[in-house]
């Protein structure tokens, strides 16, 4: 077990590889990585973090300057270590050690924090077994081990990756990229044969920018590649990057393009998952071709559709898309599920739309106005909260009744996606609201009101069974009346007298 001085030393080594990789890429992208892996020592300087351990390279000559990190530390006494120490803190919420990566829970979608690393020392590329670097037979790359916080590698067979970045460490950014690369992370592929590398990167919570750049040994200098941009994502977006690439190392770059943190997700891989291999709705691709019928609502439907690979629930917007058409009138509507990203390949499935009683829907008429002559009021019809069109979804056959104070009818007909006939019932009342409908009438040298008359009829309206009257306002020089309809007569008056 290392003394604690020794695993802040270490990590110090660690952030300080990362940091020098980092920002020497941020001033000459084309050139600077190979000089810089060259200076710190290239992988073999990596470290490998192990259960709150750092497991060092086998031998003397690996501890040579590892011996004079730890050195440099001792000599700064106790208030450089304690500094180092609040600084582990803050990256990784342990003490002495940097952040670890985060992985995606595939079934729930969730970041969760990652397994420690079984114990055993880790080697370099040129140390690893034959059978270590033989590449995974679906996919054609290797898998190598984490490196460090801000550096890992990346397996290219589908998985994901996930990472935060704290972008108020992240400078304006500009086409030169000229820019702090505290917080920005790169991830490496290693192709072992020529093929397909697909790259996805998921921008959860905060846009971001990324890049894939190839690393050249011979020259070494870092070089676009073909038919690969710089891209930015939205937040709560991902994208995709395809490109034919020989056998290498392939970095991917990924930097905030906000001020604020966020998490990210990230996967490699060199073939894609057909969809046709897929699930949906528990049904093997191949056993389902319809989804049972839904009845006419006057709205767009999209009933839902779950799609799992294997056990994996994939994600809509990030693993596929989803089209309805002619998914809102009665007859055959269809959803397009097309792969995205790592899966490739399309599936349609359909379903019927089938008419509805027009005595499934509800029908609403408000109170009309008594005219003297026949009154047509027009109903409103809906479905949920759908209200439905006249002369799309009903017409109106005829009115009953509707001139007299009473009750009036309506018959409707279902029309498209409504089917049947219907009546419904309405109130035709005398209208007290407009101003002046009723006179009133109070007692000399008082403030009573005696009698009211609807003016219109002429008739005297009678207390308790044509209207109810109460008193809402009554200061030293007006009284308010509020008289509200009852019976034949609906709606609110008031009346002032003034003392």
């Amino acid at each position: 077990m290392k003394t604690e001085k020794q695993r802040i030393a270490w990590w110090q080594r660690g952030l300080s590889f990362a940091l020098s990789v980092a920002m020497v890429v941020a001033s000459t992208p084309t050139a600077a990585l190979a000089e810089a892996l060259d200076e710190v020592g290239s992988e073999d300087a990596l470290v490998e973090v192990i259960e709150d351990e750092v497991v060092e390279d086998e031998g003397e000559e690996a501890a040579g300057d590892e011996g004079a990190v730890v050195a440099d530390g001792e000599d700064d006494g106790d208030d450089a270590a304690e500094g180092a120490e609040a600084e582990a803190e803050d990256e990784s919420g342990e003490e002495g050690l940097p952040a670890g990566e985060e992985q995606v829970d595939e079934a729930t979608d969730e970041l969760v924090a990652p397994e420690a690393a079984p114990e055993e020392v880790a080697v370099s590329d040129d140390e690893a077994t034959a059978e270590e670097a033989e590449p995974a037979a679906d996919d054609g790359a290797v898998l190598m081990a984490q490196t460090t916080t801000y550096q890992a590698d990346l397996a290219t067979n589908g998985a994901w990756n996930s990472q935060s970045i704290l972008g108020s460490d992240v400078e304006t950014y500009n086409s030169t990229r000229d820019v702090s690369y505290l917080e920005a992370h790169y991830w490496r592929v290693t192709m072992s044969s020529a093929g397909t590398l697909s790259v996805d990167v998921w921008a959860k919570n905060s846009a971001l920018r990324w890049w894939i750049s190839r690393y050249d040994e011979n020259s070494g200098s870092l070089a676009d590649v073909a038919g690969i941009n710089e891209k930015v994502i939205k937040a709560g977006s991902s994208d995709t990057q395809s490109a034919s690439v020989s056998a290498g190392t392939y970095y991917v770059f990924v930097v905030s393009n906000t001020a604020a943190s966020g998490n990210y997700a990230v996967r490699a891989y060199t073939a894609k998952r057909a969809l046709s291999k897929a699930t949906f709705n528990g049904k093997a691709a191949a056993n389902i071709s319809t989804l049972a019928n839904k009845v006419y609502t006057g709205a767009a439907q999209t009933p839902a559709v779950t799609v799992k690979y294997g056990s994996t629930a994939l994600t809509k917007g990030i693993d596929y898309t989803i089209a309805y058409a002619a998914n809102k009138n009665v007859g055959t509507a269809s959803i397009t599920i097309k792969g995205k990203g790592l899966y490739s390949g399309t599936k349609v499935i359909k379903f019927k739309i089938i008419k509805r009683s027009i005595k499934k829907t509800k029908v609403t008429i408000g109170v009309v106005s008594w005219t003297g002559k026949a009154v047509k009021p027009k109903p409103t019809v809906k479905i949920g909260g759908v209200t439905l069109k006249k002369g799309v979804d009903y017409t109106i056959v005829k009115y009953k009744k509707n001139k007299k104070v009473g009750t009036g009818k309506v018959v409707i007909k279902g029309k498209g996606g409504l089917t049947g006939k219907r009546t419904i019932k309405f109130k035709i009342r005398y209208n007290i609201s407009k101003n002046g409908s009723v006179s009133g009438y109070y007692r000399i040298g008082t403030t009573t009101f005696t009698k009211f008359v609807f003016k219109k009829t002429k008739k005297k309206m009678k207390a308790r069974r044509d209207y109810k009257l109460t008193v809402t306002e009554n200061s030293s020089t007006k009284k308010v009346y509020k008289m509200v309809g009852k019976g034949k007569y609906y709606g609110t008056t008031y009346f002032t007298f003034y003392k």
